[in-house]
């Protein structure tokens, strides 16, 4: 499959490596207070969810343990471009839930004459998520080009 090819099917929901959240099954975790705070703490600072969050620190753990050598810097480079595509696409999911919970809000919204005031901000809201969706997305699709080329120069390298 060629890397655009790729790219257009990337958000596609039978595509594993995107798996809608509907899609993906619950899992309680259980962690300490300390840890769990420590955890909601660097969401915030990421400006990932909690999930995201946690799925992200595993990914990096799994990935840290697998790391290539100090003389294979092209595949420790691709590794960071997964991780950075990854990273993008939890966050995208992040804002399709977002985006979800905001228009059912404007479609809760009573229509009495005070609608369209109370609309406009959700509205505003909702463009700026839309446009940070679409940058991510955009992300996730240079990326995964970028990992395409590279993973197929250092399959024809030899490294």
């Amino acid at each position: 499959m060629s890397n655009r090819i790729f790219a257009a099917a990337l958000f596609d929901v039978h595509n594993p490596g995107m798996a809608d959240r509907h899609q993906a099954p619950a899992y309680p975790l259980r962690l300490t207070a300390d840890l769990k705070e420590r955890v909601t703490n660097a969401a915030k600072e990421s400006g990932r969810s909690f999930n995201a969050e946690v799925a992200h620190r595993l990914e990096q753990s799994f990935e840290a343990a697998a790391a290539p050598s100090e003389g294979q810097g092209l595949w420790a480079h691709i590794a960071k471009l997964e991780r950075e595509r990854s990273v993008a696409q939890m966050q995208v999911l992040d804002i399709r839930d977002q985006v979800e919970r905001l228009q059912a809000e404007i479609h809760k919204l009573p229509d009495d004459g005070h609608r369209q005031e109370r609309e406009r901000p959700l509205m505003e809201e909702l463009l700026a998520l839309r446009t940070k969706q679409r940058d991510l997305e955009r992300t996730v699709i240079m990326v995964g080009l970028r990992l395409g080329d590279l993973q197929t120069e250092a399959k024809e390298g030899g490294t």
